[in-house]
């Protein structure tokens, strides 16, 4: 009876933990949470109405994916960006969706071929409303998010699919803070067009191609912002955690 009554009163501080992991992970990949802000505890336990424990474990897990960094004696900060860390996450996310992806075209069936035109056009559908507001920008990077999350599905492992959508995540973030969205210097919709029509002919060398260019033309336009602390438009969106 006793042990009964532990496991249900730790239920709810488990899920409350997720929930305010999954705040402050997306306020960090946001930018809504500056790189290198203080995460103060009491502040956190205030905003999401959460004990200690949660707030704690919730931050133990950001660690644990890089998101956030802790300090002896200082607490919890969230994690500063670099140009050595983004060029580690693109040669990243490139080898292993590389990997991902040669599997795919080998083995993916009809049903995963459904799934990535059925995701292009929902993404090519947010390329559409060409609008500038910040919704709109959430909204087109989930879209995309899943687009390139489903020509990786058909490699049939879940871990390795998860895996990189972490580092598209973390990858995002930079694109959040330092990429310009106005610039119309490519054709993004064509560009994953392209790539969809050889991932689904099942040109490996072609898609592969593709598939790095894209990741690594990004990257440069992020990296150019990064050098000049040219900030994208969802930057303005920030808000201090802690309280004034």
């Amino acid at each position: 009876m006793e042990q009964d009554s532990l496991r249900d009163s730790a239920k709810p501080v488990t899920t409350l933990a997720s929930t305010v992991f999954e705040r402050l992970r997306a306020d960090i990949l946001t930018g809504v949470i500056a790189p290198g802000e203080k995460l103060k505890t009491s502040a956190i336990c205030q905003l999401h109405g959460a004990g200690l424990s949660p707030v704690r474990e919730a931050l133990n897990r950001l660690v644990a994916e890089g998101l956030v960094n802790q300090h002896d004696q200082r607490g919890f900060y969230a994690s500063t960006v670099s140009p050595e860390e983004l060029r580690d996450i693109t040669r990243a996310r490139c080898l292993i969706g590389e990997t991902a992806l040669r599997i795919s075209m080998a083995d993916g069936e009809d049903s995963w071929e459904e799934a990535v035109v059925v995701a292009y056009h929902r993404l090519e559908r947010s390329f559409r409303e060409n609008s500038l507001a910040a919704s709109s920008f959430r909204d087109r990077e989930v879209c995309h998010r899943a687009f390139h999350s489903s020509l990786l599905m058909g490699c049939g492992s879940r871990t390795i699919v998860s895996f990189w959508e972490s580092l598209f995540d973390r990858a995002q973030r930079y694109q959040t803070l330092f990429l310009d969205q106005r610039r119309k210097d490519r054709d993004p919709q064509m560009e994953h067009r392209e790539l969809m029509d050889a991932v689904l002919a099942r040109n490996v060398d072609k898609a592969l191609a593709l598939h790095t260019a894209h990741i690594e033309r990004t990257m440069k336009i992020v990296a150019a912002g990064l050098a000049g602390k040219t900030a994208a438009p969802e930057k303005q969106m920030r808000r201090r955690l802690a309280s004034k």
